[in-house]
C-alpha cells in the first residue's frame, strides 16, 4: 500500500513507488505543472490537457527541488 500524505523524495527504488500516486488516473499530459496555463503555443506533450497548464521546465524544477519537499509538493499534480 502507498500512501501518498506525507513522503520525502529519495533517487531510489522509493521514488519510483511515488509515481502511482503522481499518476493516479492520468493518461496523458506531463506531471509537474506551472501554476499558469501555457502563454505561447506549445508541443501537446507539453500542456496538461485538461487544465492547460504547461510541463514545469528543468530550470523550475531544480529550484523547487532546492527549497526541499514542501516546494517540490506544491507542484505535483
Amino acid at each position: 500500500m502507498i500512501i501518498c500524505d506525507s513522503f520525502s523524495i529519495v533517487w531510489q527504488t522509493p521514488t519510483a513507488r511515488l509515481l502511482p500516486c503522481l499518476l493516479d488516473g492520468r493518461r496523458t499530459g506531463p506531471v509537474f505543472l506551472t501554476d499558469r496555463r501555457a502563454r505561447v503555443a506549445l508541443p501537446p506533450a507539453d500542456v496538461d490537457p485538461g487544465s492547460g497548464r504547461a510541463r514545469l521546465s528543468y530550470r523550475r524544477a531544480a529550484e523547487l527541488f532546492e527549497q526541499g519537499p514542501a516546494g517540490a509538493a506544491e507542484r505535483a499534480h
